[in-house]
């Protein structure tokens, strides 16, 4: 990683990546995740299909550049971000001020395990680059899985281990999944026509899962 990243202890920046906190989550981290991730989002977004006046919820919005562009494709929908990081959320309210103000968007700081979501209330899900660090994969999923309508869909972007492993923060608080791993997951959580495209990456290559909660 580039100065200054590349000089940060390596526990230390895993840490933030987890939960971005502080000056360094918020003036660093954040930033770099959104160029960082920007490849990954795109192909998110696209896969997620979105129509006006869906529900959306993404989760670990983080520095907000995936869910700047889920609000310009649901006008009159409603689109939730739910984040790890009181700091990201407190970050997000400040930038998407007018979004908050007009109920176009809720900021909520939670973890994907319980989420502040009525059952069946959102339409399509979202999260990029959260899904090693959900402290009970089995609950985050399934969570994700309860507030889905029938017929919604779920998007998850991720790197797999074997790209997760050519970077040496990842040795530090990373859980590492196989495209197989996510599948089952996603599977045995309920969800039904799981599958799963690659990405390109700088480091190698991403992964981006998408499932259907049956109508």
């Amino acid at each position: 990683m580039p100065w200054p990243i590349g000089l940060v202890p390596r526990k230390y920046l895993a840490a933030q990546l987890r939960r971005p906190s502080g000056l360094f989550g918020r003036l660093v981290l954040a930033p770099m995740l959104n160029r960082r991730n920007a490849a990954i989002n795109i192909a998110v977004l696209r896969a997620l299909e979105l129509e006006g006046g869906e529900r959306v919820l993404e989760v670990g919005f983080g520095g907000g550049d995936l869910m700047s562009r889920v609000l310009l494709l649901v006008p009159g929908g409603k689109v939730t971000g739910v984040d790890f990081s009181r700091d990201m959320v407190d970050m997000a309210a400040r930038r998407f001020s007018s979004a908050v103000g007009s109920g176009a968007l809720e900021l909520v700081c939670a973890p994907v395990e319980k989420l502040p979501c009525p059952d069946a209330s959102i339409d399509k899900v979202c999260t990029v680059n959260t899904i090693y660090f959900w402290s009970d994969p089995v609950a985050g999923a399934s969570e994700l899985f309860r507030v889905i309508a029938p017929g919604g869909r779920l998007v998850i972007g991720f790197a797999p281990r074997e790209t997760l492993e050519r970077l040496p923060v990842t040795e530090h608080g990373f859980a590492k999944y196989e495209p197989d791993d996510v599948r089952a997951l996603l599977l045995d959580a309920g969800f039904c026509d799981v599958s799963i495209e690659e990405i390109e990456d700088p480091d190698g290559v991403d992964c981006c899962a998408v499932a259907v909660k049956a109508s």
